[in-house]
């Protein structure tokens, strides 16, 4: 963001804050950005977790993996980054590290890409001769989504910072563990059905990868225990989470 944008949101989103009777806030980590930012009281702040869309719920069986990887002529084994290619999400951890994992392991990324960064992923994938293990996928259909968490080893997820981090409970949702960046909300999204790492160490993300693709055993209990932690992130729950703050605000308006 420019540095208008920043002082523009600032001063909009701290004045809403400020004068709001209740914030609703997204993730611990927003609560305590809500405090040390714009000085909200910790009281009149709510965290509600977002639910995850219903169609990550749903089974994906064996003839909805096999189209999937039809449809986008996918490899046996490959690696998932959902996200736009921006300089936050961090894809370059992903695409340096490749060159050290398996030969047969590629990297899919779906999101849009443009820009500066964009730019220096594509140099990057060329110096390092890396065209043929990585793919981009734009503007594919949302349903197409579950099946393709689902055929991955695993999905990548190494952002600087996040809000919340909601493709990170989708992949967990279908059963996929995710590799993850320290330092910001993505440890409550993922629970311990996923692996953390410094986001700006390569070779962290390769040890962790590594095990992950070697150990069948790593991944099923990192698969069993990311579909526990992601119960929590139910449209019930969140849909009574949010009742409840809006409760609180009118007793609170009312007192």
């Amino acid at each position: 963001y420019s540095p208008v944008d920043r002082r523009i949101y600032d001063w909009k989103y701290g004045r809403s804050a400020r004068i709001a009777t209740r914030v609703i806030a997204i993730s611990e980590c927003t609560r305590r950005d809500l405090i040390s930012d714009f000085n909200i009281p910790e009281e009149k702040i709510d965290v509600v977790y977002q639910g995850v869309d219903p169609v990550f719920t749903l089974p994906v069986d064996t003839a909805a993996r096999t189209e999937i990887r039809r449809r986008y002529d996918l490899p046996q084994r490959y690696i998932l980054a959902v996200g736009t290619v921006q300089p936050r999400k961090n894809l370059l951890q992903a695409v340096k590290a490749l060159p050290a994992l398996p030969s047969d392991v590629i990297l899919v990324v779906v999101g849009a890409r443009k820009g500066p960064y964009a730019r220096e992923v594509n140099e990057t994938i060329a110096r390092l001769r890396l065209a043929d293990r990585v793919r981009f996928l734009e503007g594919i259909p949302f349903s197409d989504l579950p099946a393709l968490y689902a055929c991955a080893e695993f999905s990548s997820y190494t952002s600087f910072y996040e809000g919340f981090g909601l493709p990170v409970v989708e992949s967990l949702s279908v059963g996929t563990p995710v590799i993850a960046a320290k330092g910001s909300c993505l440890e409550e999204a993922g629970g311990r059905g996923a692996v953390y790492v410094d986001p700006a160490d390569v070779d962290n993300y390769i040890d962790e990868a590594t095990r992950i693709l070697d150990n069948a055993y790593t991944r099923k209990k990192l698969s069993d225990d990311g579909r526990r932690h992601v119960r929590r992130f139910s449209a019930e729950n969140f849909a009574k989470a949010t009742m409840a703050a809006y409760n609180k605000a009118i007793i609170d308006f009312c007192l």
